[in-house]
């Protein structure tokens, strides 16, 4: 592991280094020492005997998209994955996206990522029996126009793709579900 990390610090001073300017900065070396953790007990010991120095994948970075792509493709049976992170998964900007997984997106392609998604979300406590907190309160789009209104009536007849609760409904109901917006502008 310690040699993965050394090689990735090496070639990200040759990057910043061929930026030119960048070099002047100070770069910190990244490190694993696996002594530090062998005071820790047997599953430490039973961690540093996996260790290795070669990887045949290394993600780089926690967030969302890392996280994501290290479990696809463990699932999918990719076995030598590694994910490295400075902090704590998702610790980034990752939390400040909550609430934007929804069913509802004009493009199908990303329509598609949403529903496996959610699909995905719903299913991860089950799997792992670590709950993630996933809950789906729903969402309101507002269209202020005539051609906004079209646009939602042409999206709604696309969710066959993908069959997902999705409603039409009136300014009326949407003060119901949300008193605090002002309908009158």
């Amino acid at each position: 592991m310690s040699r993965i990390l050394n090689l990735i610090s090496i070639q990200l001073r040759k990057d910043f280094t061929a930026c030119g300017g960048i070099s002047r900065l100070p770069l910190r070396t990244i490190s694993c020492t696996p002594s530090k953790h062998a005071e820790e007990g047997d599953a430490s010991s039973v961690l540093r005997r996996r260790w290795k120095d070669t990887a045949d994948t290394v993600i780089i970075g926690g967030g969302c998209v890392g996280v994501s792509l290290a479990y696809h493709l463990a699932k999918g049976g990719t076995k030598d994955v590694v994910l490295l992170e400075k902090s704590e998964l998702t610790a980034g900007s990752t939390w400040h996206a909550a609430g934007l997984t929804t069913y509802y997106h004009p493009g199908i392609n990303l329509k598609k990522v949403h529903f496996d998604s959610i699909k995905l979300y719903e299913s991860l406590e089950a799997e792992t029996g670590q709950a993630v907190g996933f809950h789906q309160p729903g969402s309101v789009r507002i269209a202020s126009t005539a051609a906004r209104v079209d646009e939602m009536k042409y999206q709604m007849t696309r969710t066959h793709w993908h069959v997902t609760p999705q409603y039409l409904i009136g300014p009326e109901k949407v003060q119901d579900l949300f008193p605090l917006l002002n309908i009158d502008k």
